[in-house]
């Protein structure tokens, strides 16, 4: 849609609607609402004017980039359920952690997170597994819950997905309870 001068977008409940709608040409959206339509992807101009967004339950890709005003009660998603790519950066006023939980906790196919400058509490050991699973893009910091052990199979994910989370010099640090050693015995047949 080439309308740089639009501020409202309503196309609820046209079903016909499908695939990619691309407004990024509409700089001064302010409302957009496609809920009930088709599309499984929709692009925005970066923007401070768009501050309600409405998408609908076939939603396969989130992306959302320098929306700076939106906040979390005016982005309304019909369902998380379908999301494999969630990309949120440069939007200060939305909570991007509920949002990759959310579709986490709907059993989303997510295979594609972006994130930046994060500062995530994590106390779901399955939501971090499948981040570093599918190698998310993540920059900032995630705190995991006390009752996360994180063995050496996690570990070795956190490792191929982000690379020393234990530095602070790594673009993502995780924090999480270690047990200090005081001993180790190892025990078997003597060759």
């Amino acid at each position: 849609i080439n309308c740089p001068v639009l501020k409202t977008l309503k196309l609820k409940d046209i079903v016909t609607l499908s695939g990619t709608l691309d407004v990024q040409n509409a700089n001064v959206l302010q409302e957009f609402n496609a809920s009930g339509t088709k599309f499984n992807s929709v692009l925005f101009a970066a923007t401070p004017t768009l501050v309600n967004v409405n998408v609908p339950d076939t939603l396969t890709d989130l992306t959302l980039n320098g929306l700076t005003n939106i906040i979390d009660s005016r982005l309304v998603l019909d369902s998380y359920s379908n999301l494999s790519k969630i990309e949120i950066t440069n939007c200060p006023k939305l909570d991007v952690f509920n949002i990759v939980n959310t579709a986490y906790q709907a059993g989303a196919p997510l295979n594609n997170v972006i994130a930046h400058g994060i500062n995530w509490n994590i106390n779901d050991v399955g939501l971090i597994r499948k981040l570093a699973e599918v190698k998310a893009n993540l920059s900032g910091k995630i705190t995991l819950g006390e009752g996360i052990t994180v063995d050496t199979s996690l570990k070795l994910k956190f490792v191929e997905a982000w690379g020393n989370v234990d530095i602070s010099t790594n673009k993502l640090q995780v924090r999480y309870s270690s047990n200090n050693l005081n001993s180790i015995k190892i025990t078997g047949k003597s060759y």
